[in-house]
């Protein structure tokens, strides 16, 4: 997870504060896995790194970051794997 973040986003996993529990999700036939991780900056200053680094790199793998700030489904264009996530996340921390 750690090099694929690295590799995708810029962001060292390492410099952050890792959830010691690894979360699953199941729908539609699909196992999603996760770990919550914080980062010492805000939302928006990840955004901006991630995005610059998207920028620079020869061969990126995201176009642009958002910062996802609601359970709100429509918010984004989400896969469906990830609205149990967000039901349970904005439900967890509120």
């Amino acid at each position: 997870m750690r090099r694929e973040v690295m590799e995708e986003t810029g962001l060292d996993l390492g410099a952050a504060r890792a959830d010691p529990v690894l979360y699953a999700s199941y729908r539609s036939r699909r196992l999603t896995l996760l770990r919550v991780f914080e980062f010492s900056e805000t939302a928006d200053d990840l955004v901006a790194r991630i995005d610059t680094f998207a920028r620079d790199c020869a061969e990126p793998d995201i176009s642009r970051a958002v910062a996802i700030r609601s359970g709100d489904p429509g918010a984004h264009r989400y896969g469906l794997a990830m609205l149990p996530v967000l039901a349970w996340y904005f439900r967890e921390r509120g």
